[in-house]
Parts: C-alpha cells; structure tokens; sequence
C-alpha cells in the first residue's frame, strides 16, 4: 500500500474508533490550526502547495437523500470524503487543478487552483447507487473530513 493510500485508510479507521486522537488546537477562523500532519507537497502543475490532510478529531456529516451534495473544498489543502461504500468514478472525474484519489469509499481532493462549481458522480460499487458531488474550490472552503451516511 502506498503512503498516500495508507493516510487514506488511517481517516476511514479514524472515522470508525472512538477518536484516540491528540487534542488539537482550537479550530481557528483561517483553518491554521485545524489539522495537524506532514509537511506540504507541492501540486507539479502548479507552484500552490497543497497541505496534507493530517489528523482530524472530528468529521462533518451529511445525509445521503438522492440529491446532489455540495463539496466546497478549500484550495491549497486536502479533503477526504469518505462514503457509505465503495466507490468509482463514473465518466470525467478531473477538476481543474485537482487531484482525485478513490481508495475503496474514500475520495480525497487535492485542490491546487479555485474553480466554480463542477459536477463529479461516484458509483457504488456494492449497490449501484449514483452519488452526485457538485465541487467547487476556492480560498473559505472547508478542510474537515465530510462523511456522507444513509439512514
């Protein structure tokens, strides 16, 4: 498994213990000391460093209904999304100037760049289901891990 493939199972272990975690700084109004990790790695298409993800004590959660979900990432740093199942990218799965990594139901994003709002569908690959992101990135988007759950 490779490092980046190893951070990804770390978050989705993460997700699944009871947040054996460090305690971390306040959370800050910039996100400066929201998550703590290794050091930045550099986007090769552009000269933005992307910030790793890091450790996270907490996760955001939305409810699956059908609809599309909005992801506002924040450009310059990683973001998980971690989904109900296993996922895979159904057509075009590029965004301007990001990265997309699917390791199994995590989907992590890398934006180097802002962009308006850009459609991305993910498959199931245990049920079939569609799930529909609309992305978009820019300097106030979130860092926080988001985990889509159904009821």
């Amino acid at each position: 498994m490779s490092l980046h493939g190893a951070r990804l199972a770390a978050l989705v272990l993460l997700g699944a213990t009871s947040w054996n975690v460090p305690t971390l700084n306040a959370q800050s109004t910039d996100g400066a000391n929201d998550a703590r990790g290794a050091a930045s790695v550099t986007d090769p298409t552009t000269d933005l460093e992307v910030e790793p993800t890091g450790d996270w004590l907490r996760f955001d959660e939305v409810v699956w209904n059908g609809a599309s979900v909005e992801i506002h990432l924040r450009t310059g740093y990683e973001r998980p999304i971690i989904l109900p199942e296993p996922v895979a990218a159904l057509g075009e799965r590029s965004l301007p100037g990001t990265e997309v990594t699917i390791d199994t139901e995590v989907v992590l994003f890398a934006p180097s760049e802002h962009f308006e709002t850009r459609p991305l569908t993910l498959v199931g690959e245990l049920t079939g289901t569609r799930y529909r992101l609309a992305v978009r990135s820019d300097p106030i988007g979130s860092r926080v891990p988001l985990r889509i759950v159904r009821r």
